[in-house]
């Protein structure tokens, strides 16, 4: 295995060159086994001269990659992540983020193409984009349609429940239309974004968001899609729901899971008190900001997750808990001073699903190529594709 650290304008000294590959062979020493450091050339002087590291793996640790890059720092080259097979079960990608338009302005051209290149190109095999009503379902669908790896959810939010109406009844019946059109060509492979949230109760207030979980779930038995299911601070309530009404369903995933590992246990213990069932949670930024969460996450057996971004939100930073098992990280600019080739400071693509699983490996103190080994064999198993 053999790694090219590529010296910019910026490094003029000896020094700077020797602080890089110290920190370089101090990262693999926790995972690899030092054998040889052979330098080619020291001509710093020089704009853009390789140097190369050569290392031999005692393990499959070998998951150093993609050094964020600046006029001060030095360029990791590696096709690492392109390695690795992701399913990012969850993204957002009808979000106007990815045309370029934040808080209703546009600060640049629409880079969906690009995300998109970027994301293939970093281990992505397939990407599942969520919905949250009728309409978004319906735009998920035509998007999905673009792109052989490309799959989408149905379904209506619960902080977007109201649009059920008085009659549920009609908004089922399009919701079901919708569904089976994109079951004809197997597009649509969950249901969802359904659930509950008592956090932004000023949106949709309890109850109609109970309505419209029950409505969705009489769908979910007519259709036997798995559930992609929304919990936000609703207490066990929407555990008892699921198990009230588990004959509706087999498969769910509560996804971007923050909760407690007592809750988590709750909805997993499923899979033991119902055989019928196959459940799991979904990991993404958010599930991993703090201490609390990280515990949680330690406690989780691999077997039982999936992996998302909720991109374009739930960015991981460097103030949250996770960061410091974060190594792969992409050139970034804030959104005024966007250029092409770059992520966008605080919006999450589903490139940085790496991000994720780095994290997690880091926790169970294990490879993140077995981490995203057994998650993109659980997220195929979940969604029955192939």
């Amino acid at each position: 295995m053999q790694y090219h650290i590529l010296v910019k304008h910026g490094m003029k000294t000896k020094l700077q060159s020797i602080l890089i590959l110290t920190k370089t062979a101090s990262y693999f020493g926790r995972s690899l086994s030092l054998i040889e450091r052979s330098i080619s050339a020291i001509a710093l002087s020089k704009p853009r001269q390789t140097y190369n590291l050569r290392l031999t793996s005692n393990d499959k640790r070998s998951d150093f990659e993609n050094m964020e890059t600046s006029s001060n720092t030095a360029e990791v080259n590696d096709n690492f992540s392109a390695s690795l097979s992701f399913i990012d079960i969850g993204a957002n990608m009808l979000d106007p983020m990815f045309k370029g338009i934040y808080r209703g302005k546009e600060k640049h051209p629409s880079d969906f193409e690009e995300i998109m290149d970027r994301a293939w190109s970093n281990g992505l095999k397939k990407i599942v984009i969520t919905a949250g009503t009728l309409e978004e379902s319906r735009e998920a669908l035509k998007l999905a349609r673009t792109h052989p790896n490309l799959y989408c959810t149905v379904g209506v939010h619960p902080t977007r429940c109201n649009e059920f109406g008085q009659d549920s009844e009609v908004h089922l019946a399009k919701l079901r239309e919708l569904i089976q059109d994109g079951l004809n060509d197997s597009k649509v492979i969950a249901l969802g974004e359904l659930g509950l949230d008592y956090a932004r109760t000023e949106f949709c207030d309890i109850e109609t968001q109970k309505k419209g979980l029950l409505a969705q779930l009489e769908l979910a038995k007519e259709t036997r899609l798995p559930l992609f299911v929304h919990n936000r601070e609703t207490g066990s309530d929407l555990y008892d729901i699921l198990c009230d009404n588990s004959h509706c369903f087999s498969r769910a995933v509560i996804h971007s899971f923050d909760d407690t590992i007592e809750l988590a246990n709750k909805f997993l213990s499923l899979n033991n008190t119902h055989p019928d069932k196959d459940i799991y949670i979904g990991l993404n930024g958010c599930s991993l900001k703090t201490d609390e969460n990280l515990k949680v996450v330690e406690e989780l057996p691999l077997n039982r997750l999936l992996l998302e971004t909720d991109c374009p939100w739930c960015d991981i930073r460097p103030t949250h808990a996770g960061w410091r098992f974060v190594q792969s990280k992409f050139p970034t600019k804030p959104d005024k001073k966007w250029e092409n080739g770059h992520c966008v400071k605080s919006r999450t693509e589903p490139c940085h699903m790496i991000q994720v699983a780095e994290i997690v490996a880091g926790l169970k103190g294990c490879s993140v190529k077995e981490v995203a080994d057994i998650c993109y064999e659980n997220s195929i198993r979940f969604y029955g594709l192939q």
